[in-house]
Protein backbone atom coordinates (compact mmCIF):
# COMPACT_ATOMS: atom_id res chain seq x y z
CA UNK A 1 0.00 0.00 0.00
CA UNK A 2 2.76 2.40 0.95
CA UNK A 3 4.68 1.56 -2.20
CA UNK A 4 1.55 2.32 -4.33
CA UNK A 5 1.09 5.69 -2.63
CA UNK A 6 4.73 6.60 -3.31
CA UNK A 7 4.37 5.58 -6.95
CA UNK A 8 1.18 7.62 -7.30
CA UNK A 9 2.90 10.62 -5.68
CA UNK A 10 5.83 10.31 -8.08
CA UNK A 11 3.53 10.15 -11.12
CA UNK A 12 1.53 13.17 -9.93
CA UNK A 13 4.77 15.06 -9.29
CA UNK A 14 5.97 14.36 -12.83
CA UNK A 15 2.64 15.41 -14.32
CA UNK A 16 2.60 18.66 -12.37
CA UNK A 17 6.20 19.39 -13.33
CA UNK A 18 5.39 18.82 -17.02
CA UNK A 19 2.20 20.90 -16.98
CA UNK A 20 2.64 24.51 -18.09
CA UNK A 21 2.64 26.87 -15.14
CA UNK A 22 2.21 30.61 -15.11
CA UNK A 23 4.57 30.69 -12.16
CA UNK A 24 7.37 28.83 -13.91
CA UNK A 25 8.97 32.03 -15.20
CA UNK A 26 7.97 31.00 -18.73
CA UNK A 27 4.65 32.84 -19.14
CA UNK A 28 3.10 32.68 -22.63
CA UNK A 29 -0.23 32.50 -24.46
CA UNK A 30 -0.62 28.77 -23.87
CA UNK A 31 -0.33 28.89 -20.09
CA UNK A 32 -1.67 32.34 -19.12
CA UNK A 33 -5.15 33.84 -19.47
CA UNK A 34 -3.92 37.12 -17.96
CA UNK A 35 -0.81 39.03 -19.02
CA UNK A 36 2.87 38.25 -18.54
CA UNK A 37 5.06 40.38 -16.30
CA UNK A 38 8.55 39.24 -15.43
CA UNK A 39 7.74 35.71 -16.57
CA UNK A 40 4.72 35.45 -14.26
CA UNK A 41 1.03 35.45 -15.21
CA UNK A 42 -0.90 38.39 -13.70
CA UNK A 43 -4.64 39.13 -13.84
CA UNK A 44 -6.79 42.16 -13.05
CA UNK A 45 -4.31 44.71 -11.69
CA UNK A 46 -4.18 48.34 -12.85
CA UNK A 47 -0.37 48.16 -12.95
CA UNK A 48 -0.47 44.91 -14.97
CA UNK A 49 -3.42 44.61 -17.33
CA UNK A 50 -3.89 42.46 -20.42
CA UNK A 51 -4.78 38.98 -21.59
CA UNK A 52 -3.70 35.99 -23.64
CA UNK A 53 -0.15 35.90 -22.29
CA UNK A 54 0.71 39.24 -23.91
CA UNK A 55 3.00 41.69 -22.12
CA UNK A 56 1.23 43.55 -19.31
CA UNK A 57 0.48 47.27 -19.64
CA UNK A 58 -0.12 49.85 -16.93
CA UNK A 59 -3.52 51.52 -16.98
CA UNK A 60 -3.59 55.32 -17.20
CA UNK A 61 -4.52 57.44 -14.18
CA UNK A 62 -8.24 57.08 -13.30
CA UNK A 63 -8.35 53.72 -15.13
CA UNK A 64 -8.69 50.22 -13.72
CA UNK A 65 -8.24 46.78 -15.23
CA UNK A 66 -11.69 45.25 -15.89
CA UNK A 67 -12.08 42.12 -17.99
CA UNK A 68 -8.38 42.41 -18.89
CA UNK A 69 -8.91 45.91 -20.38
CA UNK A 70 -8.06 49.35 -18.98
CA UNK A 71 -11.28 51.34 -18.43
CA UNK A 72 -12.08 54.54 -16.56
CA UNK A 73 -12.87 53.72 -12.96
CA UNK A 74 -15.71 56.20 -12.73
CA UNK A 75 -17.91 54.76 -15.48
CA UNK A 76 -19.08 58.29 -16.30
CA UNK A 77 -20.31 59.39 -19.75
CA UNK A 78 -17.40 59.02 -22.17
CA UNK A 79 -15.58 56.34 -20.18
CA UNK A 80 -14.18 53.35 -22.07
CA UNK A 81 -16.18 50.15 -21.67
CA UNK A 82 -16.76 46.62 -22.87
CA UNK A 83 -20.30 46.23 -21.50
CA UNK A 84 -22.98 48.41 -19.88
CA UNK A 85 -21.74 47.06 -16.52
CA UNK A 86 -18.63 49.22 -17.02
CA UNK A 87 -20.82 52.36 -17.13
CA UNK A 88 -22.32 52.25 -13.65
CA UNK A 89 -22.30 56.00 -12.93
CA UNK A 90 -24.19 56.84 -16.13
CA UNK A 91 -27.43 55.55 -14.59
CA UNK A 92 -30.07 52.87 -15.03
CA UNK A 93 -30.26 53.11 -18.82
CA UNK A 94 -26.47 53.04 -19.27
CA UNK A 95 -25.14 51.79 -22.58
CA UNK A 96 -21.71 50.85 -23.77
CA UNK A 97 -21.67 51.96 -27.40
CA UNK A 98 -19.24 49.88 -29.40
CA UNK A 99 -20.31 51.02 -32.88
CA UNK A 100 -22.41 53.84 -34.35
CA UNK A 101 -26.06 53.25 -35.23
CA UNK A 102 -26.76 52.45 -38.06
CA UNK A 103 -23.39 52.70 -39.83
CA UNK A 104 -21.26 50.57 -37.51
CA UNK A 105 -18.22 52.84 -37.15
CA UNK A 106 -16.32 51.62 -34.06
CA UNK A 107 -16.07 53.63 -30.85
CA UNK A 108 -12.43 53.21 -29.82
CA UNK A 109 -12.45 51.22 -26.57
CA UNK A 110 -16.23 51.63 -26.22
CA UNK A 111 -18.10 54.75 -25.03
CA UNK A 112 -20.31 54.93 -21.93
CA UNK A 113 -23.54 56.82 -22.60
CA UNK A 114 -27.31 56.68 -22.18
CA UNK A 115 -30.29 57.65 -24.35
CA UNK A 116 -31.82 61.06 -23.67
CA UNK A 117 -34.80 63.17 -24.72
CA UNK A 118 -33.57 66.40 -23.11
CA UNK A 119 -30.57 67.78 -21.25
CA UNK A 120 -32.18 66.91 -17.90
CA UNK A 121 -31.77 63.20 -18.79
CA UNK A 122 -27.96 63.52 -18.85
CA UNK A 123 -25.55 63.45 -15.90
CA UNK A 124 -23.41 66.51 -15.13
CA UNK A 125 -20.50 66.83 -17.53
CA UNK A 126 -22.42 65.66 -20.60
CA UNK A 127 -24.74 66.97 -23.34
CA UNK A 128 -27.90 65.46 -24.84
CA UNK A 129 -27.17 65.62 -28.57
CA UNK A 130 -28.17 64.22 -31.92
CA UNK A 131 -25.40 66.17 -33.67
CA UNK A 132 -23.72 63.12 -35.20
CA UNK A 133 -26.54 62.08 -37.59
CA UNK A 134 -24.64 63.28 -40.71
CA UNK A 135 -21.74 61.06 -39.64
CA UNK A 136 -23.73 57.85 -39.15
CA UNK A 137 -24.87 58.04 -35.51
CA UNK A 138 -28.65 58.42 -35.28
CA UNK A 139 -28.96 57.73 -31.53
CA UNK A 140 -29.81 60.75 -29.37
CA UNK A 141 -27.60 60.25 -26.33
CA UNK A 142 -25.51 61.90 -23.63
CA UNK A 143 -22.01 62.77 -24.88
CA UNK A 144 -19.14 63.83 -22.63
CA UNK A 145 -18.57 67.60 -22.52
CA UNK A 146 -15.02 68.89 -23.01
CA UNK A 147 -12.92 72.03 -23.27
CA UNK A 148 -10.06 70.46 -25.23
CA UNK A 149 -9.26 67.19 -26.98
CA UNK A 150 -7.09 66.05 -24.04
CA UNK A 151 -10.36 65.74 -22.06
CA UNK A 152 -11.59 63.02 -24.42
CA UNK A 153 -9.02 60.23 -24.68
CA UNK A 154 -7.45 58.35 -27.59
CA UNK A 155 -9.68 58.01 -30.64
CA UNK A 156 -11.88 60.99 -29.70
CA UNK A 157 -11.87 64.75 -30.39
CA UNK A 158 -13.46 67.68 -28.60
CA UNK A 159 -15.91 68.89 -31.26
CA UNK A 160 -17.68 72.27 -31.16
CA UNK A 161 -21.28 72.17 -29.90
CA UNK A 162 -23.99 74.62 -30.91
CA UNK A 163 -21.52 76.47 -33.17
CA UNK A 164 -19.26 77.42 -30.26
CA UNK A 165 -15.67 76.36 -29.65
CA UNK A 166 -16.23 75.74 -25.91
CA UNK A 167 -17.75 73.75 -24.45
CA UNK A 168 -17.59 70.90 -26.89
CA UNK A 169 -18.48 67.22 -26.87
CA UNK A 170 -16.17 64.20 -27.15
CA UNK A 171 -16.86 62.10 -30.22
CA UNK A 172 -15.06 59.90 -32.76
CA UNK A 173 -11.88 61.21 -34.38
CA UNK A 174 -11.47 61.24 -37.29
CA UNK A 175 -15.08 61.95 -38.11
CA UNK A 176 -16.66 59.18 -40.17
CA UNK A 177 -17.56 60.22 -43.73
CA UNK A 178 -20.68 62.36 -44.07
CA UNK A 179 -23.90 60.67 -45.12
CA UNK A 180 -24.80 61.69 -48.65
CA UNK A 181 -28.51 61.61 -47.71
Amino acid sequence: MRRGALALGAVLGLLLAAAPSCFSGNCNSTNCRGCCQGGLCVTGRADACGSGGNACVSCAPLESCLSSRCVLVSGDVGARCATAQDCLRVGDSAQCKLVTNPRGTPYTGGYCTRPCASQSDCPDGSFCLNAWVPFGESDVACWKSCLRTADCGDGYECWAVFGQLNPGACWINPLPGRDAG
